[in-house]
């Protein structure tokens, strides 16, 4: 295993899941770590829907996947954040076919973004969008 892609949104779900990236890094320890954070794209006109406050509240989830990189791999050269802006399950499955990943570790839930509520759970709709494998981490 060369290239392990994390999704991560700061939230206790993605913290597990970046806890077993830790764990397959000890079996694997010349594997790369992708953490990836997807800011999700609105469909709709973001003044009619969303708080003043939403712009502050995706700079916080940033911050917390900062520290959950720091917490989980602290300075180690083997991780790289990468940070797009797209829909989460699309966005997570063409950024691990451009990085050749051998899995995706997942949580099995997360708390950002409009359409996850609309559209239903990331992980599931990952499945359909990637023949990569997928670890789903509760």
């Amino acid at each position: 295993m060369q290239i392990i892609l994390w999704a991560t949104d700061g939230s206790e779900s993605a913290y597990a899941a970046g806890k077993m990236v830790q764990h397959l890094k000890t079996g694997f320890p010349e594997a790369k770590v992708i953490a990836l954070y997807v800011r999700e794209v609105m469909a709709y006109p973001p003044q009619a829907l969303v708080p003043s406050g939403f712009e502050d509240l995706d700079q916080n989830e940033q911050r917390n996947v900062e520290r959950q990189i720091h917490d989980l791999f602290g300075n180690s050269h083997d991780v790289e954040l990468v940070v797009v802006e797209g829909h989460a399950s699309t966005t997570i499955a063409e950024v691990a076919e451009r990085y050749g990943a051998d899995v995706i570790v997942v949580g099995s839930h997360g708390y950002h973004g409009f359409d996850r509520l609309v559209l239903g759970s990331v992980s599931r709709q990952l499945l359909d969008h990637t023949v990569r494998p997928v670890l789903v981490v509760r």
